[in-house]
């Protein structure tokens, strides 16, 4: 399982490094959210896990900031750097996600959490 892991997100990188060219990051970054957006709501929905939260305006903003923004940024990087470097970097998130859910709403994050995301940052 961690094989399969560590190969979707080298090989995700180096897609994503293939991709820039002619046409702008922002299109490049909005078809795909677009197009996943409706997908994963009607799979959820599909399965019965579709669950509404009371403060959409929060899962909207969380929404562009974990993953529409974090892809702009990304796809700004992958002109830059090599994508192997850019791979290691975005793999690098899920410690952000814990030390910001610590910093930002001051939730505890179990040591066991904290030290998977330094070993999927690593790998």
């Amino acid at each position: 399982m961690l094989f399969i892991a560590v190969l979707i997100w080298g090989t995700s990188c180096v897609a994503i490094a293939l991709q820039i060219g002619p046409v702008s990051v922002g299109v490049s970054v909005f078809y795909p959210m677009t197009l996943a957006a409706p997908l994963l709501f009607a799979t959820l929905a599909a399965t019965k896990r579709l669950m509404l939260p009371a403060p959409w305006w929060f899962v909207i903003l969380l929404a562009i900031c974990l993953f529409s923004l974090n892809f702009v940024a990304l796809r700004n990087a992958a002109a830059l750097i090599p994508s192997g470097l850019l791979s290691v970097v975005f793999s690098l998130a899920s410690i952000f996600n814990a030390v910001n859910a610590r910093m930002l709403f001051a939730e505890k994050t179990p040591f066991r959490v904290f030290n998977r995301s330094v070993v999927d940052g690593l790998l």
